[in-house]
């Protein structure tokens, strides 16, 4: 993947860290990926919604990719908790604001599936985005 902003079209601070500590994975005998970190992929995914998701909180693919990992990733607070400061400083200013927007709370629920099952888990997606904010 390109890292210029010149060729992406959008500029994100975060893509070359995410790529300097990416992980070589074996997907399957003779192919290997890169993969980037949760706490990483948080930040280029909070940096890509207020560029060029514009803030829209119901219909940024950035932030359903967030929110999908708060929610499916018990560990990402720990993760963040040991991350390098200005990461981490990041997530939790970032995060931050998200909670106290208008309209996030309100769209959250659509970043869910529509399961009552999935729809339960509001309250802990807000509980692990209030522990991210508060690092």
């Amino acid at each position: 993947m390109p890292l210029d902003g010149k060729i992406l079209g959008f500029k994100n601070r975060w893509y070359g860290h995410a790529m300097e500590t990416a992980e070589e994975r074996d997907l399957e005998p003779g192919l290997k990926i890169l993969m980037v970190s949760p706490v990483y992929f948080c930040a280029t995914k909070l940096e890509a919604f207020g560029d060029r998701g514009k803030n829209d909180y119901l219909g940024s693919r950035d932030l359903e990719d967030l929110i999908a990992v708060v929610d499916g990733r018990a560990e990402l607070v720990g993760e963040i908790q040991v991350a390098q400061s200005d990461v981490r400083s990041y997530l939790a200013k970032e995060v931050t604001k998200l909670l106290a927007a208008r309209g996030f709370g309100d769209a959250l629920q659509g970043h869910l599936a529509p399961d009552s099952a999935s729809q339960e888990r509001i309250t802990t997606v807000m509980a692990r985005l209030k522990e991210i904010a508060s690092l």
